[in-house]
């Protein structure tokens, strides 16, 4: 272990040094130049070994580096250019901080390609780009403009901002063979973070705009939600029964149910059946009626579970349900009656 990093250690000096010789003597390259180092250096990484040695592979990698370094004066037709070689450099660091045979083999296939594309865009010194100018009007004809909501272009124009700071983060500290592990698992840490924080983002607009689209208009003439003896009867008009028959002919199958059930809970209170007026839970509501009239009890506690299962469980309440459910509602008025007429 202690001979590995020693030979480490030696090469990527001897790497910084030839750099850094290279860059004190060779002064500015023409762009004739700079295109056959670029050539070069493709040729030793398309040619390297499948099965790389550790010494093949920091050879590779200096040799690559001291053809492409990191940055590079190159005189061009229009003037000195600072050419920024930071991709290549992070990928002969790579390179050179590989332990196993197979992921030497695929740092040098990703050099190979990336200085393929360099190649492919220098191109040969005086000849000019092909062009085709009846291409390019048919796909800007063809363009058509994406659209996206306010909130989807807030949190693109983010997500590309902090991109462009993470890349200029990382182009900054470099890739040195000892930091590239760590600011890995910073980078794929940091980018965790930030979908998870964009995800929750998105739920909550969506549990806000649901919570939207459900909330309901309060009715006209309504009676005081003070007196409610359940949650379920806040706010019900006088006639429970006729607003449920409303809601249901509109397709609001789950406000009606609760029409049903706050309604039978309130002739509950208003038959004089409950003593006390104070919130109750569902629950609490059928232990108080149970020991005291099992009628009333039946269809009571059958309206609260189909209640409970629309409101709290969002079942979709079928037409034929709600029938059932107001049989229920008319047997809590039948059994009230009934107990009345009993003088109970």
């Amino acid at each position: 272990m202690s001979s590995r990093v020693t030979r480490w250690c030696l090469s990527t000096c001897a790497a910084v040094l030839c750099g850094l010789a290279l860059a004190a003597s060779a002064g500015a390259l023409t762009l004739e130049e700079y295109s056959a180092n670029v050539s070069e250096a493709h040729d030793l990484a398309a040619n390297a070994p499948t099965a790389m040695t550790q010494r093949q592979g920091t050879d590779l990698a200096i040799a690559i580096n001291t053809l492409v370094p990191g940055t590079v004066e190159v005189e061009t037709p229009e003037g000195a250019l600072d050419v920024d070689n930071s991709v290549t450099r992070a990928l002969v660091a790579s390179l050179d901080a590989a332990d196993a045979p197979t992921d030497r083999a695929e740092i040098a296939a990703e050099i190979e390609a990336h200085l393929a594309s360099m190649v492919r865009v220098l191109g040969e010194p005086g000849v000019s780009v092909e062009q085709d100018p009846e291409a390019l009007s048919r796909l800007l004809s063809e363009r058509v403009p994406q659209t996206r909501s306010p909130l989807s272009e807030f949190i693109g124009r983010l997500v590309e901002r902090l991109g462009i700071l993470l890349e200029k983060w990382w182009s900054t500290i470099g890739a040195s063979p000892g930091a590239s592990a760590t600011l890995t698992t910073i980078t794929i840490a940091v980018v965790v973070v930030l979908i998870l924080i964009l995800m929750w983002l998105l739920v909550r607009v969506i549990l806000r705009a649901r919570a939207g689209s459900q909330r309901r208009p309060a009715p006209l003439e309504a009676i005081s939600s003070a007196d409610a003896v359940i949650e379920a009867a806040r706010d019900l008009p006088p006639d429970a029964l006729a607003y449920a028959d409303e809601c249901a002919g509109r397709g609001e199958m789950r406000e009606a149910v609760r029409a049903l059930f706050g309604g039978a809970a309130r002739e509950l209170q208003e038959a004089g059946f409950i003593v006390e007026v104070h919130m109750r839970t569902n629950r609490e509501l059928l232990l108080e009626v149970r020991p005291r009239s099992q009628a009333t009890y039946e269809p009571l506690e059958a309206l609260s579970r189909t209640f409970e299962r629309a409101w709290y469980g969002h079942h979709a309440v079928a037409p034929e349900e709600y029938a059932v459910a107001r049989t229920w509602f008319l047997g809590v008025r039948d059994a009230l009656a009934a107990r009345e007429g009993d003088g109970a």
